[in-house]
């Protein structure tokens, strides 16, 4: 992993693990189909419940426009974190993000995160971690 020239890589909020995004020799924003780093996992949502939401935190150190990062629930993009556009923020601590579940409530759907630097510059990339489904 490359190390940040804009801020530390982070350490996990809680625990010994967490998810990191790797570093690809393409340009991100082509999003190629198959060139991305991936974390999925199988999340099934009990039907007793209305609402539910997935929480996690996250350490977003990346290069706009040239990296993208992007949640993903039953194959659809639910959250675009960072797709093309804006500009490079120096992350200077880790973010809770929520993700609405609801729509999937009965049903074990998979949730996956993606991610593809481009190696333009030596950022620490998108770190995940304390990923949890809630719900009522």
């Amino acid at each position: 992993m490359a190390r940040s020239t804009s801020a530390p890589t982070p350490r996990s909020t809680r625990g010994p693990t967490l998810w990191s995004g790797s570093i690809r020799a393409s340009t991100a924003c082509l999003r190629p189909a198959n060139d991305d780093s991936a974390l999925r996992l199988r999340v099934t949502i009990p039907a007793g419940w209305t609402k539910a939401e997935l929480t996690y935190w996250a350490w977003e150190d990346l290069n706009i426009p040239n990296d993208w990062a992007e949640v993903r629930v039953a194959g659809s993009a639910v959250t675009a974190g960072k797709v093309c556009t804006g500009s490079p923020v120096k992350p200077t601590s880790w973010v809770q993000r929520t993700v609405d579940l609801s729509a999937h409530v009965g049903q074990t759907v998979e949730v996956s995160f993606h991610m593809l630097a481009s190696p333009v510059t030596s950022l620490a990339g998108w770190y995940i971690d304390d990923l949890a489904v809630s719900g009522s």
